[in-house]
């Protein structure tokens, strides 16, 4: 994958508001999955508080007007309940029979199954990437969203800070005046192989994050990856059906 194709994993969240004077919302970001031939849209299970799963809207790409089909939504069920932010994480299958071909681009899709190939090394470089809040929105009287998209650099403070949980540090805030919007976003990381090449690895989903300590957190990517296989294998139930 390009450095672009990275960034174009990660999407703005958009909401059916189901109200014909204020048709759609957005709020938030999600990136783009594969594992063993099925694709998701996953974010923190935070993001759409307040709306159905059906309600969520997934663009085909930043600026497209049409959204990706979605089959079901699921959350994480375990048994820990004094750490819970490995549990802040929705995932959204999207319906592959059902994808549009002109539209679909599997290059913006993130192949958990890479992360298997790439290691991080003291040269790996770490950037991560959402939709904050005070660059998207509405235009509700020409009933038109927009997007923009914010890419960071950092740093993996400390793995395993919480159950399944890293904590991650921003280089700067890129001028912003908060981090609302990041949480869903993606954190990757780049580790130098040759002259022009890259290891690339999704090291995880942005869970929260300030722009005052210029700090965050992350659901590491085998956490999510686990929750897929859990899903895939039956054990894990779509507790958040489409309705």
């Amino acid at each position: 994958m390009t450095v672009r194709d990275v960034f174009k994993t990660v999407r703005p969240v958009a909401y059916d508001n189901q109200d014909d004077s204020w048709e759609y919302s957005t709020g938030g970001s999600c990136v783009l999955l594969s594992y063993r031939g099925r694709f998701y849209a996953v974010t923190a299970l935070h993001v759409p508080t307040g709306y159905l799963p059906s309600q969520i809207l997934i663009p085909y790409e930043e600026g497209s007007e049409t959204f990706l089909p979605i089959s079901e939504a699921f959350t994480i069920t375990t048994s820990e309940h004094a750490d819970t932010d490995h549990k802040d994480v929705m995932f959204l299958e999207i319906w592959r029979d059902k994808l549009d071909n002109s539209l679909w681009k599997q290059d913006f899709c993130f192949n958990l199954a890479s992360n298997d190939r790439a290691v991080t090394t003291e040269q790996s470089r770490y950037w991560f990437s959402g939709y904050p809040h005070e660059l998207n929105g509405a235009e509700y009287d020409r009933n038109v969203l927009y997007h923009q998209a914010t890419h960071i650099s950092g740093q993996l403070v400390t793995r395993n800070r919480f159950i399944g949980v890293d904590e991650i540090a921003f280089d700067s805030g890129a001028e912003l005046q908060s981090y609302q919007g990041f949480s869903g976003g993606g954190a990757f990381s780049f580790t130098p192989v040759g002259e022009g090449m890259a290891h690339v690895r999704f090291e995880g989903l942005i869970l929260r994050a300030t722009i005052e300590s210029q700090k965050g957190f992350i659901l590491q990517s085998n956490a999510i990856k686990n929750y897929i296989i859990r899903q895939q294998s039956g054990e894990q139930g779509a507790d958040g059906n489409l309705h």
